[in-house]
């Protein structure tokens, strides 16, 4: 219920002030979950600087059902997918590989995301891990997932560039879709 303290006070419905050892466990299970995230993103880093290919995907929320979380048809992480394209030349790869890591690199959000209707996703193998990449730029999100199981999310730097993801994507034949 520690967890909950913060938010419990902001609405009124805990009036009582969190004693010190609440306030301790707090702060220990912010700091785990703080060292665990970095470590995450770290390892994800590492996975994308040994990526040779990547699958770039156009995703549209149509077909996406809020109350269940869930999407009809083709979908990615939940989402629908409109189009995608296989990125194996060296210059593609590096533009991908790029992207992805400015969002990595990018600060950690200190709120949750009012929208996260992603427009772009992006899929890599590297040895016997698969990493998922879900994009909002709309709100400055990603989810990042590992096996299918999602390990974080990211906020974007405002220098991110979903241009070169659409590019990309039109290269390919496959419309971008999202933002204009």
């Amino acid at each position: 219920m520690f967890r909950l303290i913060p938010l419990l006070m902001a609405s009124g419905l805990f009036a009582q002030e969190p004693t010190a050892v609440e306030l301790k466990e707090e702060a220990a299970y912010r700091a785990e979950m703080l060292a665990k995230e970095r470590a995450w993103i770290t390892e994800t880093i590492s996975a994308l600087d040994q990526a040779n290919e990547f699958e770039l995907m156009s995703l549209t929320t149509e077909g996406f059902v809020m109350q269940t979380h869930s999407c009809r048809g083709f979908c990615f992480q939940r989402w629908q997918v409109r189009g995608s394209a296989p990125i194996r030349a060296p210059f593609e790869v590096e533009a991908v590989r790029t992207e992805l890591r400015r969002w990595l690199d990018g600060p950690a959000p200190n709120a949750i995301p009012l929208c996260f209707f992603p427009h772009h996703g992006a899929r890599m193998r590297v040895a016997d891990a698969v990493f998922d990449f879900v994009i909002c730029y709309e709100c400055k999100q990603m989810q990042v997932y590992r096996d299918f199981e999602l390990g974080g999310r990211n906020a974007v730097h405002f220098e991110s560039d979903r241009n070169a993801l659409d590019r990309l994507l039109e290269a390919h034949r496959v419309e971008p879709t999202g933002l204009n």
